[in-house]
């Protein structure tokens, strides 16, 4: 059980082609993150409508873990690429 204001539960989504990604800035409330993948959508926003430091801090490193994600996912891409091209090609001949 959580009290008011404190951070509670748990997704794990596994991601396919079926994705969505946006950020609805809204007016008169916080901004929400939502992530969707097939028939799961999850969204993320804040606890309070003030906009306070610590949410500052939190969308700042939302922001820099997502960069990092990206660059990871981009980097073993590349390697996925890379083998594919050292791979000899098969000999139309045979």
């Amino acid at each position: 059980m959580s009290r008011a204001l404190e951070s509670f539960s748990q997704v794990n989504v596994s991601v396919g082609s079926d994705w969505q990604v946006r950020c609805l800035p809204g007016s008169g409330y916080p901004p929400v993150l939502d992530i969707g993948a097939g028939q799961i959508q999850v969204s993320v926003s804040l606890a309070e409508k003030e906009i306070r430091a610590s949410a500052v801090e939190f969308a700042a490193e939302l922001a820099r873990e997502a960069a990092r994600f990206a660059a990871e996912v981009e980097r073993r891409y590349a390697g996925q690429q890379t083998a594919v091209r050292a791979d000899p090609a098969p000999d139309p001949a045979v």
